[in-house]
């Protein structure tokens, strides 16, 4: 379990800096993918080894469950089945993880602060890496910067088949008012999944600088809080700011209406993102990307809200969905497997795939987390409510189901109630069949 509990480690602090494997030409692998598929292998064979495996028998697991079966069911009935399939397969590579999750957790009583810790290190790192990338605009220029981030960095992290529809739609750039902007986004594909990562990390990073042991550590937390911070808001992600939005919406509401002597300490940082934020959108261009978000006039808006409708209506006339990956060709028949076509809401395009009932299923893994980790007293479940908060707010407008860097975090936060939950976990003895609860 030790070496399980490292090698995990690792792959939290490594998913902003993944790179592609390329097995055959035109295919891009992005490393994360193995890596998941070797740690819940090695989790095998280490149960097995130890005669015992434990397995999650939460709410949350189960409900979790229910929507990989309705997701997978989905294959059944699609038009396209090799993309129902290759979606089938990232569904079966990553969701695994809650197990892995789930199993440290309840082993190791101080696994959650570790494995958050790397989550902490590596967002920050990668938040840095943007937030240079931002600021080396007004030293090169927009297309200098551009050119250089698509054509050599982005292809080592994503792949050259990736890299270059990234490139063809380059949502690296925004415009504000009359001037285009080249948006932080580090080493992820586009800014909008950077700000779901870092939108994660961001309580996690708050609640380790309050609980660092010394002063070294807690200026170097701080430091790291307010990177990932700085980078969330240079995406320029209008759903990020709205993600934010919600985190600091339950924030108030847990802390400020209950205060506890154990919980004052939280107070620094939620007066600390809110006079940052409020710096933030009294600038120009944030304040004015912010705000845009909710004018009705706003070209991109107006497409949203059309988008919107189409999926709503899309999903009255198929209530079971159209089967993993295959809700572009509803809309357009002759559409490429990596044309960014879908509902811009990670709820409406769950129900487009998987159908309502999906879409419920997953919603009510979203809840039930919530609800458990609101109801403990510790601040890493603290953290992991508001991450589930700044996720649940983002999410109404983008879609991070299938990204390689956001799905593992969030996998990860949701097995944080499921280690400490009543029902806790079962280890199943193959040698006798017995079973007994661990020790939390």
């Amino acid at each position: 379990m030790n070496v399980l509990l490292l090698l995990t480690e690792a792959f939290i602090f490594s998913l902003p800096f993944q790179w592609a494997l390329s097995p055959v030409p035109g295919v891009d692998l992005p490393f994360s993918r193995v890596f998941s598929v070797v740690l819940f292998a090695i989790f095998v064979a280490v149960g097995l080894s130890r005669r015992k495996l434990t397995i999650p028998v939460s709410r949350e697991a189960v409900l979790l469950s229910m929507f990989v079966f309705v997701s997978l069911l989905s294959i059944s009935w699609a038009e396209n089945g090799i993309w129902a399939v290759r979606r089938a397969f990232f569904i079966a590579g990553y969701f695994p993880l809650f197990i892995v999750y789930s199993s440290i957790f309840s082993e190791y009583q101080r696994s959650a602060a570790r494995l958050m810790r790397a989550f902490v290190a590596g967002a920050g790192i990668s938040a840095a890496v943007g937030v240079l990338e931002f600021f080396s605009q007004f030293v090169l220029g927009v297309p200098t910067v551009f050119r250089f981030w698509t054509e050599t960095i982005l292809p080592f992290f994503l792949g050259t088949s990736f890299s270059s529809a990234v490139a063809q739609y380059p949502s690296l750039l925004v415009g504000i008012g009359s001037q285009t902007v080249l948006r932080a986004s580090a080493f992820f594909p586009d800014p909008h999944m950077a700000a779901f990562y870092f939108g994660l990390a961001l309580p996690f990073s708050f609640i380790l600088m309050i609980d660092a042991d010394h002063v070294g550590k807690r200026v170097m937390y701080a430091i790291l809080a307010a990177m990932i911070l700085f980078a969330d808001v240079l995406t320029f992600s209008r759903g990020g700011y709205v993600g934010l939005g919600f985190g600091l919406a339950y924030l108030f509401a847990r802390y400020f209406r209950r205060i506890s002597d154990s919980e004052r300490g939280a107070i620094v940082p939620v007066s600390f993102i809110c006079l940052v934020l409020a710096a933030a959108l009294s600038s120009g261009p944030v304040r004015e990307r912010a705000w845009s978000s909710f004018s009705a006039e706003e070209g991109s808006n107006m497409g949203r809200l059309e988008i919107y409708a189409e999926a709503v209506r899309r999903i009255a006339e198929r209530p079971f969905g159209y089967g993993l990956g295959n809700y572009p060709l509803a809309v357009k028949p002759t559409a490429d497997y990596r044309e960014p076509i879908y509902a811009h809401d990670q709820y409406l395009d769950i129900a487009t795939e998987s159908g309502i009932i999906g879409a419920s299923l997953f919603l009510s893994v979203i809840f039930t987390a919530f609800m458990g980790l609101s109801r403990s007293r510790a601040r890493v479940a603290a953290a992991g409510a508001v991450s589930l908060a700044i996720y649940f707010g983002h999410s109404l407008f983008e879609t991070p189901m299938y990204s390689v860097h956001v799905l593992p975090v969030l996998l990860m936060v949701l097995a944080l109630p499921s280690a400490n939950s009543a029902e806790g976990t079962v280890r199943f003895s193959p040698t006798n069949g017995s079973s007994e609860s661990p020790i939390t």
